[in-house]
């Protein structure tokens, strides 16, 4: 074990001393063994029967009742009251008032200034020469 240390304590109002020891603490290095776990596999193959299902039809006769439903056509007449309206025309002659507005001309003078260009025509005479085709007449 570890030496352990003295510790002396005086207590208030009395003359007795208390004393604890103080544990010290020591390292010490231990050697344990840690076991490792190595796998290997190894495959055993095992005869083994496997089972494959397939669909045989078995014919199984099954009654069924097919019940068809026709229309059977009933014409029922039936009256039904419409309102049709019915236009009567009536002339009436209301008056309204009309203001009839004649216009009448009335000329004014207005003084406006227009210049005159007049365009006269100059001759130029300008000769150009042309080569024209002269038949020749041959005769035999």
């Amino acid at each position: 074990t570890a030496p352990m240390a003295m510790m002396v304590a005086p207590s208030v109002g009395t003359s007795q001393f208390y004393s604890r020891e103080i544990p010290q603490v020591q390292v010490v290095e231990r050697v344990v063994e840690v076991p490792q776990v190595q796998v290997k596999e190894h495959v055993i193959e095992v005869p083994t029967v496997l089972y494959q299902e397939r669909v045989v039809e078995v014919p199984k006769i099954q009654d069924t009742i097919l019940t068809k439903q026709v229309p059977r056509v009933e014409v029922q007449e039936v009256t039904k009251e419409v309102v049709r309206p019915v236009n009567t025309i009536s002339e009436r002659v209301v008056e309204v008032p009309l203001t009839l507005t004649t216009e009448v001309l009335h000329e004014v003078p207005v003084v406006q200034q227009v210049d005159v260009v007049k365009q006269v025509p100059k001759a130029t005479v300008r000769e150009v020469q042309k080569q024209v085709y002269k038949p020749t007449p041959q005769y035999r």
